[in-house]
């Protein structure tokens, strides 16, 4: 629909401070057309038609001229230094105008664009206008209630009808609307000319809703309807605005920018000001906003740069964390991923650089502004040296780029966050708001503190705390103002520092606070520890070669010796799948797999298999894998240690092999097989069961945990017994020892949360945990320095590290890819990993998340060997299904009931049923009692407690109890000590 919009002009540049009267705002009135037929068929010749038109001849004082052409002589001032679009606006004054516009969009689009003059035409070709039968104010009557893109329909379908004789409408694929006077595209606060036709794109949907237009040839879908001029100083009703000026000249406006932004519409550029309330968003820095009419409208700058991608004008360049980043006016933006689908591109933008030769060097006299201009026989400007002549200031531009960002169809970068968003420099959000500031109103387009440069003193104004670096560099932070925090709120944890100096070259350093530097890797298939003294040895993908690469005490990660060929290594074509257990290397490949030893360069292929199911490293010296094949799904479950030798095989795919005293533990997709050969069946579609050792090697310690096929988890001890834990089946289930008591907890994690939960199902305190939704498998294991047990999850925003007691420790935002090179046609089969330490010389041990790509490092843990208890999506940090629990007698509770604990739910009880909970420590059993207020026992139970250090809880029936208030004595006794505590519930029916 057609839309209107209000924002600031500033004639003037950004350094122009001087007060302006009377405050000149903008009035660029346009559709949103976010894939119009010009974009939708591929089209990049424009084949214009213009239709010169003039109105009844009158003496409004409401509108400006007299709805004639301006003429010879029509002009009272003449600007003698520089006279923008001067009369008479004939055939060849609008015929260079499209020489422009060809010149604008050619640069712009990289030659993808044009404008084919000799497709083109200007209408009457006899010079004359088309007379329309009414007055100016007919298709504008402010003084009346009017439908304004009603009006604007009906301009465009007398003047296309007064064409249609001359106009083969089918040869062109553009049709421009060119009325005589000046545009209503600025709002004066008592506005002079409030008849003025604003300029319009108007799109098919407008026609459909306010009626068709047939042309001979057919329908008209669109058009653009423009004024001859949009200077001030050529009609007697805006010039008298400025006759007491010190240099009324400068208060010209040229018609190229108004031109620009229209056809911008028509080539499907979406708009970057908020269409709904008229605010820029991106101010004089991009076309589609306030940049149209840089320079007083001469020299409308490039689209912003996520704009020029979207067209495919433009690409942009990969930094990788660590490099010092040089950038040249005219490159394509660095682009740095913050998180999904949001991220930050870089550019250098300079204005007045040089003064192109053959080009006249225009000044304006108040703000000493300059632009180098060709001017055609017309007077109209034609070209210009540089596009940024006019932009508000020199230096980098970091655009912020969310592409998940809230807005419609209607109102693209309006929202509460927006789609495209400047990070102006000096820390104060300027664009698109109103300044407090008195005279400052060219804040609200943009200034030249705006961008990105040493020195600025903009930013050191407000980073005042943040010190100062060699010829004052600046940066941008998590901790600087503003901060390069994801919209999200959460940190992206980048660092864009060491800014340098405005220039044709500017320089900065990319990195990231909790990132290590990739040294250029793709994708990371495993470690190498060599020995309790070395280094972490990283084997990673770089381009078409895998290499190893070593991370030294600093974090730096760099190549640290010969690595293969992927052409050497595995012959023809990589496999759609890598295992990697060092210094074993295996993948599919021609119906088998492949195996090479990284130490002896050898390889032997097994053709037998076909899928790799399982693939780990046991013991030093060999490799065991189970695979299957979809001919009869005869499945093997091998070694490999040179050779390969068939251990066993069984008719379904083999998921899980452990070993205990007695035997091995086997499960596919379908089926528990324990050592003694018992079968257990498993819910379809479950996580593989997972092997609980707890303090020893005896089979008494082993435990299995499986989901049910009827539902819910069974906690199994292989000596005997089991427990039912009666939940809604988690995506993730894992044991935990919260406690470090040496019996198994449940970590319970769903799509929106997690809880733990014991053995008889009962949540603990404070659960559930919610979460920013589960992207990948969870990890457990000790990240900060504290060396406590942590859960961290990948979300849809970025990820989350929590406590085991649900306590949020660190969040940040996460893109889908930090090392950001180009992948290779190698394949990771986990999407995270976590691995031990980097190394044990420094007696400090950092944990380290693999993610492809990506490497994010945790603080050095203060033990001497962290606790990896799930470390990637396979399992533990040895590739197996095995957590262990390892007791801690410090742990050992030595209390009976803990009176803190002890509690109902709901509590007062409202219906039939309330729950008694409490934490028993190291009792056999637990007794409830429960008297009235006076004094009798209205219901008593002992109960046996199952588990111990852990939550007790029973059900009380209320249905048969009157309302009131009730005592309950909960105790519990062991080794001759009896504890209790009293609680109260109101029963309220």
């Amino acid at each position: 629909m057609y839309q209107a919009w209000r924002n600031k002009l500033n004639v003037s540049s950004c350094r122009h401070t001087r007060p302006v009267k009377p405050r000149i705002k903008l009035l660029l009135s346009a559709i949103l057309v976010l894939c119009s037929s010009m974009s939708a068929l591929g089209m990049t010749d424009l084949s214009i038609a213009l239709i010169r038109v003039e109105f009844e001849q009158d003496d409004s004082p409401a509108t400006a001229g007299d709805g004639r052409f301006l003429g010879l002589g029509s002009s009272d001032i003449i600007c003698e230094e520089w006279f923008l679009d001067p009369p008479p606006h004939n055939v060849q004054f609008f015929n260079d105008h499209l020489v422009a516009a060809g010149n604008y969009w050619e640069r712009v689009s990289g030659g993808r664009v044009t404008v084919d003059l000799a497709a083109s035409g200007i209408f009457p070709a006899s010079g004359a206008a088309y007379q329309l039968d009414h007055a100016m104010l007919f298709y504008h009557p402010y003084l009346e209630e009017f439908d304004e893109t009603r009006k604007l329909i009906d301009l465009v379908r007398d003047a296309v009808l007064l064409a249609d004789d001359d106009v083969d409408f089918s040869a062109y694929n553009t049709v421009i609307v060119v009325h005589a006077g000046m545009g209503g595209d600025f709002a004066f606060v008592l506005d002079p000319t409030p008849g003025n036709i604003p300029s319009a794109y108007l799109n098919e949907d407008d026609f459909a809703e306010y009626g068709q237009i047939t042309t001979d040839e057919g329908i008209l879908d669109h058009a653009i309807i423009l004024p001859e001029s949009q200077n001030f100083m050529q009609y007697p009703e805006t010039s008298t605005l400025f006759e007491d000026a010190t240099d009324p000249c400068f208060y010209q406006v040229a018609l190229n920018g108004t031109m620009a932004l229209m056809l911008g519409f028509h080539l499907g550029l979406p708009p970057m000001y908020d269409t709904e309330e008229g605010r820029s968003r991106i101010g004089g820095f991009g076309l589609m906003d306030q940049g149209s009419n840089n320079w007083h409208g001469v020299v409308p700058t490039l689209p912003n740069p996520y704009t020029r991608i979207l067209m495919g004008w433009d690409s942009y360049e990969l930094a990788t964390i660590g490099d010092t980043v040089r950038l040249e006016t005219g490159a394509s933006p660095i682009r740095i991923d913050i998180a999904s689908n949001e991220y930050f591109l870089v550019e250098n933008r300079q204005r007045n650089l040089v003064d192109a030769p053959g080009y006249v060097l225009w000044i304006d006299s108040l703000a000493q502004d300059t632009v180098s201009v060709i001017v055609g026989s017309s007077g109209v400007v034609m070209a210009v040296d540089e596009l940024d002549a006019g932009i508000p200031g020199n230096g980098l531009l970091i655009w912020h780029i969310d592409e998940s960002a809230e807005f419609t169809e209607t109102n693209p970068n309006g929202g509460p966050v927006r789609l495209v968003d400047l990070e102006e420099a000096d820390g104060a959000q300027d664009l698109g708001y109103e300044t407090q500031l008195l005279f400052a109103d060219y804040l609200e387009t943009g200034w030249w503190f705006d961008p990105w440069f040493a020195g600025n003193e903009g930013w050191f104004h407000m980073n005042r705390g943040e010190p100062v670096i060699g010829d004052s560099l600046i940066r941008f932070t998590p901790n600087t103002h503003p901060n390069t925090d994801a919209n999200t709120g959460l940190s992206s944890n980048i660092w864009i520092t060491d800014i340098s100096a405005p220039g044709s070259v500017m320089s900065f350093v990319h990195g990231l606070s909790r990132y290590l530097n990739p040294a250029g890797i793709d994708s990371i298939l495993g470690f190498q520890q060599l020995d309790l003294t070395a280094n972490l040895i990283i084997w990673a993908t770089r381009e078409d070669s895998l290499l190893p690469f070593e991370q030294d005490r600093s974090g730096l990660i760099r190549s640290s010796g010969e690595g293969f060929a992927w052409s050497d290594l595995l012959q023809d074509t990589i496999g759609p799948e890598i295992h990697f257990e060092y210094p074993w290397l295996m993948t599919q490949h021609g119906g088998g797999l492949r195996f090479l030893d990284l130490e002896t360069s050898s390889e032997i292929v097994d053709s037998r298999g076909g899928t790799v199911a399982m693939f780990r490293r046991e013991g030093q010296d060999s490799l065991l894998y189970s695979s299957f094949s979809d001919s009869g799904r005869i499945i093997l479950l091998n070694e490999y240690n040179g050779s390969l030798t068939q251990l066993e095989g069984r008719p379904t795919q083999i998921n899980l092999y452990e070993s205990i005293p007695t035997g091995r533990i086997l499960a596919d997709d379908q089926t528990l097989i324990l050592p003694d050969g018992s079968e257990i069946d498993l819910a379809p579609d479950s996580q593989p069961p997972i092997l609980i050792r707890n303090d020893g090697e005896d089979v008494g310690q082993y435990s299995i945990l499986y989901a049910a096929p009827d539902g819910g988890l069974i906690l199994k001890d292989l000596s005997g017994g089991s427990d039912h834990i009666d939940i809604l089946l988690p995506r993730y289930f894992l044991p935990v020892d919260p406690d470090q008591d040496g019996e198994a907890e449940i970590l319970a994690i769903y799509d929106d949360r997690w809880l733990i939960l014991n053995r008889q199902g009962i949540p603990l305190p404070d659960m559930p945990v919610y979460h920013d939704g589960l992207t990948s498998n969870p990890l457990l294991g000790q990240f900060d320095s504290m060396g406590l047990p942590s859960l961290w999850i990948r979300g849809q925003k970025g990820f989350q590290l929590f406590e085991l007691n649900g306590t949020l420790i660190h969040e940040g935002a996460l893109p889908d890819r930090i090392s950001i090179r180009p992948s290779s046609q190698a394949a990771v089969s986990d999407r995270d990993l976590f691995f031990p330490p980097e190394s044990a010389s420094y007696n400090r041990w950092s944990t380290l998340i693999f993610d492809e790509g990506s490497i994010i490092r945790y603080a050095p843990s203060d033990v001497s060997v962290p606790q990896l208890t799930w470390a990637n999506s396979r399992g533990a940090a040895g590739q197996n299904r095995i957590v262990e629990l390892d007791h801690d007698p410090d742990s050992q509770p030595f209390y009976l009931i803990s009176k803190r604990e002890t509690f109902n739910y709901p509590n007062p009880v409202y219906n039939d049923q309330t729950v008694i909970r409490s934490n028993i420590g190291v009792a056999q059993s637990w007794k409830i009692e429960i008297f009235s207020l006076a004094g009798y026992l209205v219901e008593m139970v002992e109960l046996e407690v199952t588990e111990q250090n852990t939550y007790q809880e029973w059900e009380w029936d209320v249905s048969d109890v009157s309302n009131g208030i009730y005592l309950v004595n909960v105790s519990a006794k062991a080794d001759g000590r009896e504890e209790s505590t009293i609680i109260k519930i109101a029963v309220q029916k």
